[in-house]
Parts: C-alpha cells; structure tokens; sequence
C-alpha cells in the first residue's frame, strides 16, 4: 500500500510535469508549411498560421480539413508524450489506467 508521502511525492511531481508540458511545443505543418499549427503539452493551441495566399487556391472546405487535420496530429503527439512521461511518474496503482 502507498504512504502518504509517497502520494504526496507523485502528486507534487505530476504538478511539476504539468508546468513543464505548458512550455513544449507540438508543432504541424500542412500544404508545404502554408497552414502551420502547434500546441503545447497541455493540449492548448499555441499557434494557428494560415498563408492567406492558400484562401485564392482552396476551398474553405479543404482548409478547413487540412487545419482539422494538423491540430489533430499535433494534439495526439501532445498526448502521447504527456501520457509516457506521467507513466514514468505515476505507480502502477490498479484502477488509474496509466
């Protein structure tokens, strides 16, 4: 069974993991970099950059997919990332799933 402390240490360390997420960047780039995107660890867009030469080539519809699509990778990289580095905090505590 854990202790206290060692909750407390985990928690303390999760805090910690969470700071450091906010500062790294996930980045994405669609339409040879004409659409650019990034998120940060903690899964909050960061950047959103479309060239506005796309809008005279595109349809709104296919922008719309290739943003949709570079914010989707770049939140699935953010979270992958966030769940290894929680797993290497984190005991293997039944129930938690990590």
């Amino acid at each position: 069974m854990l202790g206290l402390n060692k909750i407390k240490e985990a928690k303390a360390k999760a805090d910690e993991l969470k700071n450091n997420l906010e500062h790294m960047l996930f980045e994405e780039e669609r339409e040879n970099g004409m659409i650019q995107v990034a998120v940060n660890g903690n899964r909050k867009i960061t950047k959103l950059k479309i060239n506005e030469s796309l809008l005279r080539v595109r349809e709104g519809w296919e922008i719309e997919e290739k943003v949709q699509d570079a914010l989707n990778t770049a939140l699935g990289k953010a979270e992958f990332y966030a769940e290894q580095e929680l797993k290497k905090l984190m005991p293997n505590i039944p129930g938690l799933n990590f």
